[in-house]
């Protein structure tokens, strides 16, 4: 694998016109002679040493490669998109180790347990075969709403404040609606700013929103939140003690409510690129620095709709 590697980056080299002129590190670094790998036992008698010079090559490749980048970038020597693309495949060889600090697939029939998660509003449990469930309770009573359009939107963003921290507020005119009942859990575990989180859910209704993401301070009003509107829209929202800013917002529209699994991928690295898959497919790539600091914990969120968590993955630098 890493002489593929090494491959790949040197077919790059000799086909892009960037780098004809420049002299290499590699060729200022004395290493130990290079063994293949991949020959016979017989013919390879140090194979872990083989490896250790491999994994230099390619670490002194990835940042040679990453100099002539910056300086095509700044004279301006090559197509930007290009460039881009190459800056992508060099992180790509360059990404740090993670490791699992959350995962659950409730096979176990207990969410109070290995791992611990605490329920912060409604009601959850363990649905045979399926996963964690959650309540879809609803009663009548007053809200203070202007419009039915709006009444979704405010309570919506009622939920998002309540949900996994803070305190809400509601001012217009009364009517009677039905009043849904928010759903919360989370598990307080450190996650570092550079973050994979891998969740697979299943929705049985079409209403309600699903709301998951890391949080930051002890009343969890802090974090990345990322939420699913049932039938529409995908949003990555910034939450702060001070409110809620809307980082992007991708219409779709998404329609899940099929009974079948689905899953999201979400990655962070150190320098605040995230990318955020559905079923494999790109929903945003972005940069976002809002949070520097690591996170100390992981929630969900339901505000109305029946969703059913089969698993939950969160990997972290170690």
């Amino acid at each position: 694998m890493r002489t593929i590697s090494l491959t790949i980056l040197l077919s790059i080299f000799t086909l892009s016109g960037i780098l004809v002129s420049v002299t290499p590190v590699w060729s200022q670094t004395t290493y130990l002679s290079w063994e293949n790998p991949d020959a016979p036992a017989a013919q390879n008698n140090s194979a872990t040493q083989g490896d250790n010079e491999s994994d230099e090559r390619l670490r002194a490749l990835i940042d040679e490669l990453k100099k002539i980048i910056a300086q095509a970038e700044k004279d301006r020597a090559a197509d930007p998109q290009f460039l881009k693309d190459l800056r992508a495949l060099a992180k790509s060889f360059d990404l740090p180790t993670l490791q699992v600090v959350l995962f659950d697939d409730f096979s176990d029939g207990d969410f109070n347990q290995n791992p611990v998660w605490r329920v912060a509003e409604g009601r959850y449990w363990i649905e045979k075969d399926w996963g964690l469930r959650n309540a879809l309770d609803k009663t009548e009573k007053k809200t203070t709403t202007s419009s039915s359009k709006d009444a979704a939107a405010k309570l919506f963003g009622q939920i998002l404040t309540k949900a996994l921290g803070g305190t809400t507020t509601s001012s217009g005119t009364n009517t009677s609606t039905p009043a849904i009942q928010p759903t919360a859990i989370f598990h307080d575990i450190a996650i570092s700013n550079a973050f994979a989180i891998e969740l697979a859910f299943s929705s049985w209704v079409a209403e309600g929103n699903f709301i998951l993401g890391p949080y930051q301070g002890s009343k969890r009003n802090t974090g990345y939140r990322l939420a699913y509107n049932v039938g529409g829209a995908l949003e990555l929202i910034a939450k702060s003690g001070s409110g809620a800013r809307t980082i992007a917002k991708n219409r779709g529209p998404f329609k899940l409510e099929d009974q079948n699994l689905h899953t999201i991928n979400w990655t962070r690295d150190s320098d605040g690129l995230m990318v955020i898959t559905l079923d494999d497919k790109a929903v945003f790539e972005l940069s976002d620095n809002s949070f520097r600091d690591p996170f100390v914990g992981f929630g969900m969120a339901t505000a109305g709709g029946d969703f059913i968590v089969k698993k939950v993955t969160v990997q972290a630098i170690p």
